[in-house]
């Protein structure tokens, strides 16, 4: 099983910051507990990223999702209006020979919070990577309540004691984006602004894994850097204002093809989550970093897939992570 360090950090928190009060499903007929807020402020609403983390009696670290020294600090938490939560951290450790990629690693259907009292409460929150992709395919998982008290929030930044390693240590975070975000030129109310997406990106890294669907195996994993063009893995996706989608490969065969191949396709955005059609893909793609520089999705889908240097082919769940920098295609 796949383990982040900050999943490690979260089971040291639980005993001085989160309360675990029940394990099940959101069907539990438990009664209201007055430490649980009703509601949501909606100051918590909108995406926050850790930016830094003061160990007690020392200097604040400055923390992002680039630096591989901090990786094991780093989380973005999502609060939605919707009252839903996602969680997303680092693969720091490599596991799956993936190391660097974010990775959703808690998600909720129901959250609320207080800003006067300063209590989050996620409830029925699925923690674990895997276990996430178990929750999101429709599958069985363990769940557990979390009441949390924050150490301060504004509209701009919040931040959280965390015993960590014995000693304690402050944990900051900022918003990324406003309330909800902005509409843009062709994408929907969400977390992500569709203008910004507009132009040209081209592949940095591509991570990626597909698992045997039957046994839970990886079957083959993948860390491909691209950053020439020139490189075969080398892909470029191009945003029109008007939802189209044209993007450039090198094709899928095995010899070597000096020039981009393009090919056409749809994108409409709601939320962070781009849909995608193009040529027989249809796709639904969750956007995880965008800025003016910068851009990072992950998709995930079922299919046939036969590894490199194997004549078998199997079913599996092809997950992957195309990390993207702005880009002039010529």
């Amino acid at each position: 099983m796949k383990n982040f360090r900050f999943l490690s950090l979260l089971g040291i928190v639980l005993v001085c910051l989160f309360t675990i009060t029940a394990c099940g499903d959101d069907d539990s007929n438990d009664p209201p507990r007055p430490d649980v807020p009703t509601g949501i402020d909606p100051i918590i609403l909108g995406t926050w990223e850790t930016y830094a983390i003061v160990p007690n009696g020392g200097s604040e670290i400055a923390v992002n999702s680039h630096d591989e020294s901090v990786y094991e600090y780093w989380h973005r938490f999502v609060f939605k209006a919707d009252g839903s939560f996602d969680g997303y951290s680092v693969n720091y450790r490599g596991d799956e020979e993936i190391r660097g990629r974010i990775e959703q690693t808690f998600i909720t259907k129901t959250f609320t919070f207080s800003a006067s009292k300063k209590v989050l409460a996620l409830l029925n929150l699925v923690e674990g990577y895997h276990d996430v992709k178990d929750f999101k395919a429709g599958k069985s998982v363990k769940t557990q309540d979390m009441v949390i008290e924050l150490k301060t929030i504004t509209d701009k930044e919040l931040s959280y004691n965390v015993n960590y390693d014995g000693k304690q240590a402050l944990f900051k975070m900022k918003k990324v984006d406003g309330n909800g975000g902005d509409s843009g030129n062709g994408g929907g109310n969400g977390n992500v602004s569709a203008s910004m997406l507009l132009g040209s990106w081209g592949t940095t890294l591509i991570a990626g894994s597909a698992t045997d669907i039957e046994t839970g195996n990886v079957v083959e994993s993948w860390n491909n850097d691209t950053p020439n063009v020139s490189d075969k893995k080398f892909m470029c996706f191009v945003f029109s204002e008007n939802g189209n989608l044209e993007i450039f490969s090198h094709g899928d065969d095995d010899a070597e093809q000096q020039e981009l191949v393009s090919m056409k396709g749809t994108w409409t955005l709601n939320g962070n989550m781009c849909h995608v059609v193009a040529g027989d893909m249809v796709l639904e793609v969750e956007i995880i970093t965008l800025d003016e520089n910068n851009l990072t999705f992950h998709y995930s889908l079922q299919k046939p897939f036969r590894p490199r240097h194997s004549e078998q082919t199997y079913f599996v769940t092809y997950d992957e992570t195309i990390y993207l920098k702005r880009y002039i295609i010529s």
